[in-house]
Parts: C-alpha cells; structure tokens; sequence
C-alpha cells in the first residue's frame, strides 16, 4: 500500500499522467496523504538496451515532506 501511495504522489506532483479514479477511491487516498508528512526511499535504477544489456545504473535517495516539498538525491551512475 505504500508503494501505491507514493507512486500516486509523485504522479499528482508531476502531473503527468491523467488517471480516473472512483470518487471513494480519491477520497480514500487524500485521507491517507493528508496524515503522511514526510517520506524517504533510497532506490536503484537500471538502464537496459535492446539487448538487455546494462547500459546505466544509478541509486539515490527520494524525500518528500508536506507541503510539496521534494528532493532527488542521486548518486553518480556507473
């Protein structure tokens, strides 16, 4: 369920992407993220070719803090 959240959040921030959702659901997820204050994940990122081949991997660190704050902390790729 966190990972819902946090996937949803970023793309509420972002505002990429258009999703219709039941009216509970919104509702349901506002609450959720009304009580979220603050929130870290460090993660790995993979870059494949065609092949699969590994072409780029990068890691960092993903903070989110009420209201609307975000940092991306990314470490050198390899």
């Amino acid at each position: 369920m966190k990972k819902l959240v946090l996937a949803l959040s970023i793309v509420s921030l972002f505002g990429a992407v258009q999703v219709q959702a039941k009216p509970e659901d919104v509702a349901s997820l506002k609450a959720k993220l009304s009580e979220m204050k603050t929130y870290s994940a460090q993660f790995v990122q993979t870059v494949e070719d065609e092949q699969g081949t590994r072409v780029m991997e990068g890691k960092g660190k993903l903070l989110l803090e009420s209201p609307l704050k975000m940092r991306w902390e990314q470490q050198e790729s390899r």
